[in-house]
C-alpha cells in the first residue's frame, strides 16, 4: 500500500478531489438510482467537459441526458447535466469518454454550485509519480434512506503494479494502468474502512499525490478507473487516452491537446 500522509494532509487532498468529482445518478421515470458512476470536471478552452467511463453508457444503456449530479458538493439536491455531446474513442476498447456540457442552464447551475474544474495543467504522466489514490463513489457503501444519503466517497491509496500476465484485452502503448487494491480504503472523513466493491466508482479519476514538500501542491490526474478485482487491483486507462478523445472534438481543441500530450500512443 502507498505510504500514507498525515491525516490533515489527506483530508485536504480529499476535499480538493471532492469539489471536482461528483457522483453520477440516473433519472428513471419513477425513481433516482445510483451512484451509477463517478466523473471529473475539466475546462479546456473555456468549454466544460465531464470525464467518465464509457461502459456506463455502452454496457448498461444509460443515457447522458438523464445523468444527475448533486447541485453542489455534499448536496441533498440534484441537477441534470442536460444536453451533452458524447465524445468516445474511435477504438471501442478504450473504456473512457468525454461529455461536453452544452446546456446553458446546466452550465450556470454547475458553475454557481461550487463545483471546480481541472485544466490540462492538472494532468500528470503516471511514470512521473509514486503515490496514487482512486477517488470515487462506490454504490456498495451507500446509506439506506433518502436519496441525499445515498452517496459517500472513498479514497483507495495504492501503489502501481504490473499487469497480470493472463489479463485479456490489454491496451496498447502503455496506456493500461494497474494499481494495488487491498482490503483498506479511506472514507470521506479520512477514516480507514474495509475496501468496498467499486461499482459506482467507475469513471472516477486516479490521482497522483505530489512529492512531500513544505509548500502545498494539489494532486494531479493520471487516469480514469475502469474495472477492479477486490483484494488484488483496480484498473485504469491512462489520461493520454482522454487527451486523444478530446482531440476528436474539433481542430482548434485538437491543436491545444496535441501541444500538451503525446496523443499517438
Amino acid at each position: 500500500m502507498a505510504t500514507l500522509r498525515e491525516k490533515q494532509d489527506i483530508l485536504v487532498y480529499e476535499r480538493f478531489m471532492t469539489f471536482r468529482t461528483p457522483p453520477v445518478f440516473y433519472q428513471h421515470p419513477e425513481q433516482i438510482d445510483g451512484p451509477i458512476a463517478s466523473g471529473t470536471f475539466f475546462r479546456v478552452e473555456q468549454r466544460m467537459f465531464f470525464i467518465t467511463a464509457l461502459h456506463t453508457i455502452t454496457e448498461f444503456g444509460y443515457k447522458p441526458e438523464q445523468f444527475l449530479i448533486p447541485n453542489k458538493p455534499y448536496s441533498d439536491d440534484f441537477i441534470s447535466l442536460g444536453n451533452c455531446a458524447l465524445i468516445k474513442p474511435s477504438e471501442y476498447k478504450y473504456d473512457a469518454c468525454v461529455l461536453e456540457i452544452l446546456d446553458l442552464d446546466a452550465k450556470q447551475k454547475i458553475a454557481s454550485g461550487g463545483w471546480q474544474f481541472l485544466s490540462l495543467d492538472n494532468v500528470l504522466d503516471p511514470d512521473k509519480a509514486i503515490d496514487f489514490v482512486l477517488f470515487g463513489f462506490p454504490y456498495a457503501i451507500k446509506n439506506e434512506g433518502k436519496v441525499s444519503k445515498l452517496y459517500k466517497s472513498i479514497c483507495a491509496y495504492a501503489d502501481r503494479k504490473a499487469a497480470p500476465d493472463d489479463y485479456p484485452d490489454r491496451l496498447p502503448g502503455g496506456t493500461d494502468l494497474f494499481f494495488e487494491y487491498g482490503t483498506i480504503a479511506d472514507d470521506h472523513e479520512g477514516n480507514e474502512v474495509e475496501a468496498p466493491k467499486l461499482p459506482g466508482a467507475s469513471g472516477g479519476s486516479v490521482w497522483a499525490l505530489p512529492p512531500r514538500s513544505p509548500v502545498w501542491m494539489p494532486p494531479r490526474v493520471v487516469g480514469v478507473q475502469t474495472s477492479y478485482l477486490k483484494g488484488n487491483y483496480f484498473r485504469a486507462v491512462d489520461w493520454r487516452v482522454v487527451a486523444k478523445i478530446l482531440a476528436l472534438t474539433d481542430a482548434a481543441l485538437a491543436n491545444e491537446i496535441v501541444s500538451r500530450f503525446q496523443t499517438n500512443s
